[in-house]
């Protein structure tokens, strides 16, 4: 299992980077952050398991925020590496929203 975001970052690294702490101090995402995973990711011979490549929900705000996520995630994960992604599925079927978006970039792909 590998978090696309670092999740682990005390208030003081924090700080060191923003220059402030934020409110709360524990949710704090940062762009530079998946492209750094998925290069660890790429990195081991072992199989990955990639979760909050949707920061939380904070880049799921918009259907192109999720397309995109979704996008970089698959584009730069190794074939045999796997993403793992929450749903809400009670006021729209997301699970039916997401195997299209795969299938979508994956046929894209190929």
């Amino acid at each position: 299992m590998l978090c696309a975001y670092n999740r682990t970052r005390t208030p003081e690294e924090i700080r060191r980077i923003l220059g402030v702490l934020p409110v709360p101090a524990n949710e704090v995402y940062l762009e530079t952050d998946p492209p750094h995973a998925y290069e660890v990711a790429r990195k081991t011979s072992k199989t990955c398991f990639l979760f909050k490549i949707l920061a939380a929900g904070r880049v799921s705000r918009t259907p192109d925020g999720v397309d995109k996520a979704f996008k970089e995630a698959l584009d730069s994960i190794k074939p045999q590496d796997c993403i793992v992604v929450g749903m809400f599925p009670r006021f729209k079927d997301e699970v039916k929203e997401n195997c299209d978006r795969v299938r979508k970039i994956l046929n894209a792909n190929s």
